[in-house]
C-alpha cells in the first residue's frame, strides 16, 4: 500500500513538473508578449482603444437609434398624454393636469434623447483623446488602453442615469394619466399600455451599457483560474488549482 501511495505522489510530481516545462516553453517562445499577461488591458482582444474607434464610426450613423428603448416608452407616454387631452374627464381631473404631464415628460424625453445624440458623442471624444496618446512603450500603451477603457465606461455611466430617470419618469407620469383619463377610454387603455412600456429600458439595456459589459466580459476570459479538489490514486482528496488562457 505504502508503494502504491509513492508512485502515486511520483506520478503528480511528475506530472507538475511536465506542465510547468511546458508552460515556460510556450512563454519563452513568445518573451515579446510575456508582459502583455500582467495587464489585462493588454492581452485583450479586441483592445478597448479597438472597440472605441469601432463604436466611434458607428456613432455618427447611428447614434440617434441608440435610444430606442427609451424613445418608445416616452412616445407611448406621450401619446396617453395626447389622448387623454382629447377624450378628457373634467370630473377626475378638471385641469387636465394628467393628460399635460404625460405630454410634457414624454415630448421631454423625446427632445432630450434627440439632444443627447447630436451633442453627446462619448466614443468619438474617447478616440480623439486617446488617439494622440503615444503608444510606443508598454507604459504608454497601458495608459492609452486605460484611457479608452475610461471613455466606455462614462458612456455606460450615462446610459445606466438615463434608464432609471426614463423608467422612474415615465412610468410616474404613465401612472398619473391612467389614474385621471376617462374610465373605459381608449386614453385610459393607451396610458396603462405606457406604463408597461416604461419598463422598456430595463429589458432592453442601452447599448453603452452593452458595450462595456462585453469589454469587461473580454478581459474575464483571458484568465480563468480554477480551484477544485481531485482524487489522486491513492484515493486522498487533494486541493488543485488550474489556471487556463483564452484568447
Amino acid at each position: 500500500m505504502s508503494l502504491r501511495r509513492n508512485c502515486g505522489r511520483n506520478f503528480c510530481t511528475a506530472t507538475s513538473l511536465i506542465c510547468l516545462a511546458i508552460a515556460g516553453s510556450a512563454l519563452a517562445a513568445e518573451p515579446q508578449r510575456s508582459g502583455e499577461w500582467d495587464y489585462p488591458e493588454l492581452a485583450v482582444s479586441p483592445r478597448a482603444s479597438e472597440r472605441l474607434e469601432r463604436e466611434a464610426r458607428g456613432e455618427t450613423t447611428s447614434g440617434r437609434s441608440r435610444h430606442w428603448a427609451i424613445q418608445i416608452s416616452s412616445s407611448a407616454t406621450l401619446l396617453s398624454g395626447i389622448l387623454s387631452l382629447a377624450q378628457p374627464d373634467r370630473g377626475r381631473d378638471p385641469d387636465l393636469k394628467g393628460a399635460w404631464t404625460g405630454v410634457g415628460v414624454g415630448g421631454a424625453w423625446l427632445a432630450a434623447t434627440w439632444l443627447i445624440s447630436t451633442q453627446y458623442t462619448p466614443y468619438a471624444s474617447g478616440m480623439a483623446e486617446t488617439s494622440v496618446m503615444p503608444n510606443k512603450s508598454m507604459r504608454d500603451q497601458l495608459a492609452r488602453e486605460r484611457a479608452a477603457e475610461q471613455a466606455i465606461d462614462g458612456a455606460a455611466r450615462m446610459g445606466s442615469r438615463m434608464r432609471w430617470l426614463s423608467v422612474i419618469s415615465n412610468g410616474l407620469a404613465s401612472a398619473y394619466v391612467t389614474a385621471n383619463a376617462r374610465e373605459g377610454s381608449v386614453a385610459q387603455v393607451v396610458a396603462i399600455g405606457s406604463l408597461v412600456a416604461s419598463l422598456t429600458p430595463i429589458v432592453f439595456p442601452h447599448h453603452w451599457n452593452d458595450v462595456a459589459q462585453q469589454q469587461q466580459d473580454y478581459k474575464k476570459r483571458i484568465f480563468g483560474p480554477v480551484a477544485g479538489i481531485t482524487r489522486v490514486s491513492s484515493g486522498e482528496l487533494v486541493p488543485v488549482l488550474a489556471m487556463q488562457w483564452k484568447l
